[in-house]
């Protein structure tokens, strides 16, 4: 049982590790993506205050390129392959200059394809206003915008800086560059599974310190902390369960219920210490001789209920087992002082029809009747007369100890 507590805690422990970190890691993520998408962002604004300061000394000249026809032009042709030698450097995809020509739209006035291009953009050519071309405008300062998937310019990062007219210093437009993106997405999505791979490698480490963390709490709430015992919450639940296997199964259950002999006087000779420091040694000396099916709980002061799963026969041999190894173990309670202590056991076996509730109640009685005999005994319910019964011929109790 108590290792089914210690897994199912530590895999609700991991999962909350894994939580943890994934929200941490999804944190990390989007701050080294807006950290480089704003480097860029950056980057595209100030390529395009280069462009505008190219163009502003010749606003006169500008202000004459209108339609395609004037792509023929010498201002033209020379702007445009100065911004085809800004085009390769820092993913830079598209440079141009517009003017807006209504509260929806733009035109475009200079840009850097070729003609023929299918992404050229000739002069007079028009697009719609979008929220990012809505703030360079009001501002008329220097702006960019986020990561912008289009499906017909592909990924980019835009940047905007304004044109102004040193003469007059009227607003003419903006300046535009648009920053290839499309590698810095790949980019991210590596910086996202190198991230993932870290929470994942992380999780693995954690899993032994969560193991050994999860059998501190396991043992806390399942184990009683002086004798190792299991908790006296868990007896009728476990034994029930073990019942209902053990009768679609046909496996031979059995329960003893083990008593020390005059513990009382232990406690009111040595003190309550020695008595828990011999509950302590006696309890691992019990625990020692038992089987990994068989389980031990702590029901009473100094009261414990063994369930195994056994027939009468090795039942009856492991409680003279048990019997004759707490009396062959004398405790030192006090320096050069030692005591040794006895117990009276009880057996019972499961039949059909019986509850748990019962089965326990079976083997207290019978540990009550060895208790009478004069203790350090063991007693088989079975084979008690009726008059050796706890209560006569009343149906069987349940034992008495504290919770």
């Amino acid at each position: 049982m108590n290792a089914k507590v210690r897994l199912k805690i530590a895999a609700t422990l991991l999962a909350l590790v894994f939580g943890a970190l994934s929200l941490f890691g999804l944190a990390l993520s989007q701050y080294f993506s807006s950290l480089i998408a704003e480097y860029l962002g950056k980057e595209a604004s100030a390529v395009a205050v280069a462009v505008s300061w190219m163009v502003q000394p010749r606003m006169a000249e500008y202000r004459l390129v209108r339609s395609e026809a004037d792509r023929d032009r010498p201002f033209y042709r020379q702007m445009r392959g100065a911004f085809q030698s800004m085009k390769g450097d820092n993913f830079i995809r598209f440079v141009y200059t517009e003017r807006r020509i209504s509260d929806k739209e733009i035109e475009y006035v200079l840009d850097a394809e070729p003609d023929g291009s299918e992404y050229s953009s000739p002069p007079g050519s028009r697009d719609a206003m979008n929220p990012l071309r809505e703030r360079a405008y009001a501002l008329r300062a220097p702006v960019f915008g986020p990561l912008t998937d289009d499906p017909a310019w592909g990924r980019y990062i835009t940047g905007y800086a304004p044109l102004v007219d040193p003469a007059t210093g009227e607003f003419a437009g903006l300046a535009g560059v648009d920053i290839e993106a499309g590698t810095i997405h790949t980019l991210f999505g590596r910086i996202r599974l190198v991230i993932a791979g870290v929470i994942l490698l992380l999780t693995l480490m954690a899993a032994f310190p969560v193991y050994r963390l999860a059998a501190m709490i396991a043992r806390q709430i399942t184990l009683d902390g002086l004798t190792g015992a299991i908790l006296k919450k868990h007896l009728m639940p476990d034994l029930a369960a073990r019942l209902a296997k053990g009768g679609t199964e046909r496996r031979p259950i059995s329960v003893l219920v083990i008593d020390f002999d005059r513990f009382k006087n232990v406690n009111d000779s040595f003190g309550h210490a020695a008595g828990d420091l011999a509950l302590k040694l006696l309890t691992h000396e019990m625990r020692s001789g038992l089987r990994a099916d068989d389980r031990l709980y702590r029901y009473g002061g100094e009261e414990f209920v063994l369930v195994m799963q056994a027939t009468g026969e090795r039942c009856l041999e492991a409680a003279e087992r048990l019997r004759a190894r707490v009396a062959a173990k004398p405790v030192e309670v006090e320096e050069g002082r030692s005591l040794t202590l006895t117990v009276s056991i009880g057996a019972a076996r499961w039949t059909s029809g019986i509850s748990p509730e019962e089965l326990v109640g079976r083997a207290d009685d019978a540990m009550y009747a060895a208790k009478r005999s004069g203790g350090n005994a063991v007693m088989d319910y079975d084979a008690l007369p009726p008059a050796g019964l706890a209560g006569g011929t009343a149906p069987a109790k349940a034992p008495t100890g504290n919770p």
